[in-house]
C-alpha cells in the first residue's frame, strides 16, 4: 500500500490549490481525479474542431489574487484580460445599456435609458463595494463564526450594512438605489446566478456582494476572461502542483474512504487499489463526500440527517455555440467587432423577468423566458476560435434538477431552441450564424462532473448555507466531522465559483493541525 502524507480527491480548481500549498509545504501530496483530464468544471475543451469553449466555469474574477501569487500561477502560463466593457444589456425594447469598470462611464451609460438611476449609481456602488470587502476579507480566513462577522460591520451604518449582507432579497436592496427596470435587472443578475430563489426572497442579497468581492491584480470588483478558455487556469494550478513535487493521477476514481480507528486514512479506489494517508481532502462537494465516499459508521446520524438536507438542487444550464459571425444586436447593430461584443452579455431586463422565471422554475417546469449571461470570448482572444469565426457560452436559468413533468432529453432541446429564439430576438441573425450548439442542463452536469444535483456551486448561497453555516452549521468541515478528512470543495467557507479559497483554507488547516499534533509525517 502506497503512503502519502495527503490525498486530495479530485482535481478540480479547489482541489489543485489545496495539493499545490500542501506540496510547497513539503508534504508528500497525491491528486487522485476520475476522469481522463484536469480542471473539474474549470476545462477548455473543443465543441466542433477549431472552436474551443470553456465547457463549464467561463470567467475569471474570484481567484483570489494571493492564490495567483503564493502559487505562481502567472509563472506557470495563467494569462487572462479584463474585460471592457464589464457588462452590455440589450434590451428587448431596442435600448442598451452598458456597465463598465469605471463608475464615470457607466453612469454615463445609464443616464441614456434613466437619468435619475445615473445620479444614484455612485452611491450605490460605493455602498456595495463597502460590504462586499467585508465578505470578501472573510474568504481566506477560517470560517468565521457569527460574533466576528458582526463586528466587522463597524460605524453608524454597519448595522444596516449586516442586515443588508444577511436578511436583504436583492430586489428590496436595489430598490433603495434604483427606480429603472434598466438598471434592477442588470444589477440583480449576481445575486440570481446558481441560486433557486425568487429576487424578493429574503437573504439573495448576500451572493449580489458575494459575487461583488471580485479581484484580480488590485482590481476590486472587476472580472476577466483566461487567455485560451477557464482551462488554462487549471493547467498553470496542475504546473505549480507538480513543480513542488505533488502528483497527480488521472483515471482514478474513488469508491471510499478508508478508515483507522475512526480516523479517515486513506482511499480505496475502484479498481481496488488501496492507498494510504495521514489526510484526505475531498474536492467533491458535501453530499458524495459524507454520503457516499465515508463509510457509514464514519459520519455521525445526526451529521449526515444535515448533510443531506443541504439545499443541491441546480436550476442553472450551461450551452456552448459556435458561430459563423458575431451576434447584429438589434439594440447596437454592427457584425463587425464592438464593445458589444467584448464582455458579458446579459439578458437580464426585470426583476420581474427573474420572477418570473422563478414561478416557472419552482414548479419544475423549465423557465419560459430565462434570463442569462454570456461571454464572446473569441471576440477578445482569436485562439479560441478559427478566423472570422466565434464562440458564445452562456448560462441561463432556471431548469429544475427535478422535472415535474416531460421527457429530459425532449425539454433539454427545447431549452436550446428557446435560447437560440430569445437570441435571435436580441440579435436578428443569430440562428442563422450557428454552426454547432451543446446543452448542459443540472443533471448532465451531475453525470459529467460529478457535482450532486448540477449545483455549481455545491449548495446554495444563501445564508443559512453560508460564512459559519458551510458546510453545515457548527462544522468547517476541516478534521471537525470525521477526524483525518478535510472538505476542500466549494462546499465549504467561503463558497462557490472559481475561487481557490476553499482550497487554500483547506490546505491551511491541514497544515495547522499538523503542526499542532504533530502527526508523524511519511
Amino acid at each position: 500500500m502506497a503512503q502519502y502524507d495527503a490525498i486530495v480527491v479530485g482535481a478540480g480548481h479547489n482541489g489543485l490549490v489545496a495539493a499545490a500549498y500542501l506540496a510547497r509545504n513539503g508534504l508528500s501530496t497525491l491528486v487522485l481525479e476520475r476522469s481522463d483530464r484536469i480542471g473539474g468544471a474549470c476545462i477548455t475543451r473543443e465543441l466542433i474542431p477549431g472552436f474551443k469553449i470553456s465547457a463549464a466555469a467561463q470567467v475569471l474574477g474570484m481567484l483570489r489574487q494571493r492564490i495567483i501569487e503564493d502559487l505562481e500561477l502567472e509563472r506557470h502560463g495563467l494569462k487572462y484580460h479584463f474585460r471592457e466593457p464589464e457588462i452590455f444589456v440589450p434590451f428587448f425594447d431596442g435600448r442598451h445599456v452598458f456597465f463598465y469598470a469605471d463608475g464615470h462611464q457607466t453612469m454615463q451609460s445609464i443616464a441614456e435609458v434613466a437619468p435619475r438611476d445615473a445620479a444614484a449609481f455612485a452611491k450605490f456602488d460605493e455602498y456595495t463595494a463597502r460590504i462586499a470587502r467585508i465578505v470578501g476579507g472573510f474568504m481566506l480566513q477560517p470560517q468565521p463564526s457569527i460574533s466576528r462577522f458582526a463586528a466587522a460591520f463597524t460605524g453608524s451604518d454597519g448595522p444596516d450594512m449586516l442586515n443588508c449582507a444577511l436578511f436583504a432579497s436583492v430586489g428590496d436592496y436595489l430598490e433603495r438605489f434604483f427606480a429603472s427596470d434598466y438598471v434592477k435587472g442588470p444589477m440583480a443578475y449576481g445575486a440570481m446566478s446558481g441560486s433557486a430563489a425568487s429576487p424578493r426572497a429574503p437573504g439573495t442579497a448576500f451572493s449580489k456582494f458575494y459575487h461583488a468581492a471580485s479581484e484580480l491584480a488590485g482590481r476590486f470588483g472587476c472580472w476577466a476572461i483566461a487567455d485560451g478558455g477557464m482551462g488554462s487556469i487549471t493547467a498553470a494550478l496542475a504546473r505549480s502542483v507538480r513543480g513542488s513535487g505533488g502528483e497527480i493521477r488521472l483515471q482514478a476514481p474513488v469508491a471510499q474512504f478508508l478508515t483507522t480507528d475512526g480516523r479517515i486514512g486513506g482511499v480505496v479506489l475502484e479498481n481496488g487499489d488501496e492507498l494510504r494517508a495521514s489526510v484526505v481532502l475531498s474536492n467533491a462537494d458535501p453530499k458524495a463526500t459524507l454520503l457516499r465516499l465515508a463509510p457509514k459508521d464514519a459520519v455521525a446520524d445526526d451529521i449526515r440527517t444535515k448533510v443531506a438536507g443541504l439545499r443541491t438542487c441546480g436550476s442553472g444550464a450551461k450551452i456552448n455555440f459556435a458561430l459563423a459571425e458575431l451576434p447584429d444586436f438589434a439594440a447596437l447593430p454592427g457584425k463587425s467587432l464592438g464593445p458589444q461584443h467584448c464582455g458579458g452579455i446579459m439578458i437580464a431586463p426585470s426583476l420581474d423577468y427573474f420572477e418570473d422565471a422563478w414561478d416557472d422554475g419552482k414548479r419544475g417546469i423549465p423557465s419560459v423566458r430565462p434570463f442569462s449571461q454570456m461571454i464572446i470570448q473569441s471576440a477578445t482572444d482569436p485562439s479560441v476560435a478559427p478566423e472570422g469565426k466565434h464562440t458564445l457560452s452562456l448560462w441561463c436559468h432556471h431548469f429544475p434538477y427535478k422535472l415535474a413533468a416531460g421527457d429530459l432529453d425532449a425539454e433539454r432541446e427545447k431549452l436550446a431552441e428557446r435560447m437560440t429564439d430569445l437570441l435571435t430576438e436580441l440579435a436578428p441573425n443569430f440562428r442563422n450564424s450557428v454552426l454547432a450548439r451543446e446543452v448542459f442542463v443540472p443533471v448532465d452536469i451531475e453525470r459529467v462532473y460529478g457535482i450532486t444535483g448540477g449545483q455549481i456551486f455545491h449548495t446554495e448561497l444563501m445564508p443559512d448555507q453560508v460564512l459559519w453555516n458551510r458546510p453545515i452549521p457548527g462544522y468547517t468541515g476541516h478534521g471537525d466531522v470525521v477526524p483525518g478528512l478535510y472538505l476542500c470543495g466549494a462546499g465549504t467557507h467561503p463558497g462557490g465559483d472559481v475561487n481557490g479559497a476553499p482550497g487554500h483554507n483547506a490546505a491551511r488547516a491541514v497544515l495547522a493541525d499538523m503542526a499542532k499534533t504533530q502527526l508523524e509525517l511519511v
